[in-house]
């Protein structure tokens, strides 16, 4: 199994996304996970990795999202298997700076 990572610009409309998913399952690929990477407007760029089966159904694969209205497909290069997932990395990474930076314990005032 591979993972390629592919940026693909679309219509900012309901159902594009789902279009160009629906493709992508059809040649037996799965979608392990999409960005939101710009809006512009009447169009939206999204990042979205995607496991193939095969390396040589990556052709196919290609062709059926350049069927979709409208998407055209940016970039596309294959990816590291260790998919980072953003929200749960973020909360890592607080927790390791919460743990390294425990609060202090407040000063009683100097009675004088």
């Amino acid at each position: 199994m591979s993972l390629y990572a592919l940026r693909l610009r679309l219509p900012d409309r309901p159902g594009a996304l789902g279009s160009v998913a629906s493709r992508i399952g059809s040649v037996g690929a799965d979608v392990v996970s999409i960005d939101v990477i710009e809006r512009l407007g009447a169009s939206v760029v999204d990042r979205v990795l995607v496991e193939l089966v095969e390396d040589t159904l990556l052709d196919l694969l290609v062709r059926e999202i350049c069927q979709v209205d409208d998407v055209v497909l940016e970039h596309l290069a294959k990816a590291e298997h260790n998919v980072v997932d953003r929200a749960t990395e973020g909360l890592r990474v607080a927790g390791a700076l919460a743990a390294a930076h425990p609060p202090r314990a407040p000063v009683a005032p100097v009675a004088g």
